[in-house]
């Protein structure tokens, strides 16, 4: 039998972008800053793993994670996800089906056919795209504290398509808006402050778990 674990865990989703080799300041700053456990894995056809990418094999593999976390000697209420870009869909899924703690967003969407609509000025390209990752539909099911984190002038996900998103996530729920045209590392933008607000919001039993 698993001992039950003192603190929090994050499980780490990254954006589509590079591997978790690239995700170190990320990965210190959560552990420092808001004093929580870090586990970073990378998607099957990523870095060292194995396989080849795909949407259901993302959502398999941090249901990988979350097992294994759990296989630890967590309980759901000391798990939490934090997703980034594309990561933010793959979070949302597991915490769509399973109990987390709290959920980080940092530069989220609705879907990827609503990511393309507004980055091609509403041209019907919906039958070219092969994956949907579609966070929206998927909203109804959560059921955790959710922190959104979206920079204003950000270069890849509109801040209209995270703002969508938030505002169709049952709560409780807050939005931290950051300053910049920044995509990846609107969490490193938020400041000594906000910083505590999030730690605050996401986290607020950080304590042994019973």
């Amino acid at each position: 039998m698993p001992r039950q674990h003192t603190g929090a865990v994050v499980i780490v989703s990254h954006g589509n972008a590079g591997n978790i080799s690239d995700r170190y300041e990320m990965g210190e700053y959560l552990t420092q800053e808001l004093d929580v456990n870090v586990l970073m894995y990378d998607y099957r056809g990523y870095g060292m793993s194995e396989g080849e990418p795909s949407e259901e094999g993302t959502y398999s593999d941090i249901r990988g994670a979350y097992a294994y976390i759990r296989s630890r000697g967590y309980p759901p209420s000391m798990v939490f996800v934090f997703g980034q870009s594309l990561g933010t869909a793959i979070a949302i899924d597991l915490a769509a089906q399973e109990t987390v703690g709290g959920i980080i967003l940092e530069a989220p969407f609705t879907s990827v056919r609503a990511l393309a609509r507004h980055l091609t000025f509403g041209l019907p390209i919906d039958y070219l795209l092969t994956t949907r990752y579609d966070s929206l539909s998927k909203t109804h099911g959560i059921r955790a504290p959710v922190a959104v984190i979206h920079s204003r002038r950000d270069p890849v996900i509109p801040f209209a398509l995270g703002m969508d998103l938030y505002q169709q996530l049952p709560g409780p729920k807050r939005f931290f808006e950051v300053q910049g045209e920044i995509h990846e590392g609107a969490l490193l933008a938020l400041g000594i402050e906000r910083t505590r607000e999030l730690k605050e919001f996401v986290f607020p039993k950080q304590q042994t778990a019973p």
